[in-house]
């Protein structure tokens, strides 16, 4: 049902972006209106950020009209991109949801606490009604986490009754930072507060984490939604299947890292589609996203790409970025490590998510310090930080390529430093294939150490 949608939407998408000087000058050799169908889109070339920037994609800010807004990238992966939105396409989103919303507010009681309106991230978003009425509060710094706690704990007169937040929508990192003031305190989140629902965005956060979250609020159920700042649009994790679906109004591919042809199974680079009208000014076609992802198809969403996130990639072919600009040192754990795997292509050697996940359930692993924006690590009772270690890809005097991971583990010496290093690196092998058939073949091998925190 969702690809009767983005079929329909596809023809006039084309002939919107294909209107544009940027897609004039790439598309010249396609015959543009014989795509008909998201089946047929693999006809156009890819671009990617440093194509979109460099080729002139978003206006320069001298032409940009007074009757939009523009947001940007956050600049982590090389230089911010900028989008310019047109008036005409945020009205046309906002009449959209608008109508929709008319119809789920009959069934969606309560009251939402959304700190994502409030926050002007990435140069601002485009906001969209919610089905039920919203607080919306900034959640910046420590008045603000005190804010968030303080509209939590009393109802409002909303609607002339009386009625407690019900629903969270927050940033993924918000959400661990209010869990761990809460914890740290000792506050029972299920028998103080009414939340039955929180929606996150924004970072990865691994299984074993979102699991010790929502027992931490009483069983909640904790909706993670994936997104990117470039892009109207994302997926959402299903409940049945445990995969990301695409939302309707975002064609979804995923491609080879070589090759750049189409995986339907297994590791590849997701390629994002905006459709017409929800994008109108500037438009991303075949968008290389640099998140590399495991693709699969399943019943729920049959005829696209179902997918789970795997890793973050800085490199597409002639084009390498210079790596993340500003970034803090955990984040950049999300790095795939890119090698050549036994036939002599590029493989993603280590999937970065897959690690994280197995690091985030073993109780002697280090972590990273959780951070308000004051930059001082808060405490960390439930253990919810990202897992601290390192991978790089080295080469020995004889030439022989070796992977090693560092993790770092807790001070409390209660561990078998041994018994830990086989237990990750068996974990290592079995969920990463590439790497696996790399060490088996003996084109690469695998280092496996631990270390005691650093100073």
């Amino acid at each position: 049902m969702r690809n009767n949608l983005r079929n329909r939407l596809l023809p006039e998408t084309l002939v919107n972006a294909a209107g544009k000087p940027f897609y004039a000058g790439r598309w010249h050799r396609v015959d543009v209106e014989g795509i008909q169908s998201i089946s047929a889109l693999s006809r156009l070339p890819l671009i990617d950020k440093f194509d979109y920037v460099q080729g002139g994609g978003s206006f320069a800010p001298s032409g940009w009209p007074e009757d939009g807004f523009v947001n940007h990238t956050s600049g982590t992966s090389g230089e911010p991109m900028y989008r310019y939105r047109s008036s005409s396409e945020i009205q046309y989103i906002r009449d959209f949801f608008a109508a929709l919303t008319r119809r789920a507010s009959r069934q969606t009681p309560g009251l939402v606490l959304s700190t994502n309106l409030a926050a002007v991230a990435h140069g601002a978003a485009i906001s969209v009604p919610y089905p039920a009425p919203v607080i919306e509060c900034d959640m910046e710094g420590p008045d603000g986490v005190e804010k968030v706690i303080d509209l939590l704990s009393r109802p409002r007169l909303v609607r002339g009754a009386w009625q407690y937040i019900t629903d969270l929508d927050l940033g993924a990192h918000q959400l661990i930072l209010l869990t761990s003031t809460l914890a740290s305190r000792r506050v029972d989140p299920s028998t103080s507060f009414k939340v039955r629902l929180a929606r996150i965005s924004g970072a990865y956060v691994s299984r074993p984490t979102i699991d010790r979250i929502s027992r931490f609020w009483g069983g909640i159920e904790v909706r993670e939604h994936f997104s990117l700042s470039e892009i109207f649009g994302g997926a959402s994790l299903c409940g049945r299947c445990s995969w990301y679906h695409l939302d309707p109004f975002v064609v979804g591919e995923v491609v080879n890292l070589g090759s750049e042809e189409i995986v339907r199974s297994g590791a590849g680079v997701l390629v994002l589609t905006e459709l017409y009208p929800f994008v109108q000014a500037n438009p991303l076609i075949r968008y290389w996203t640099a998140d590399l992802v495991e693709a699969t198809e399943t019943v729920c969403d049959p005829g696209s790409p179902s997918f789970r996130y795997l890793g973050r990639i800085f490199s597409r072919r002639g084009h390498v970025a210079r790596g993340p600009a500003k970034v803090r040192e955990e984040d950049a754990t999300e790095s795939v490590v890119l090698g050549e795997g036994r036939t002599g292509r590029l493989v993603p050697l280590l999937r970065p998510a897959t690690l994280i996940d197995f690091l985030s359930s073993l109780g002697p692993v280090a972590r990273w310090g959780i951070f308000g924006k004051s930059l001082e690590p808060i405490e960390d009772p439930l253990s919810l930080g990202r897992p601290k270690f390192t991978a790089r890809l080295g080469t020995t005097a004889s030439g022989y390529s070796v992977l090693h991971i560092n993790v770092e583990t807790k001070p409390d010496g209660q561990m078998d430093s041994e018994k830990l290093v086989r237990q990750i690196r068996t974990a290592v092998l079995s969920q990463n294939p590439e790497l696996a058939a790399t060490v088996t073949c003996g084109r690469c091998g695998l280092l496996v150490t631990t270390s005691a925190p650093s100073e």
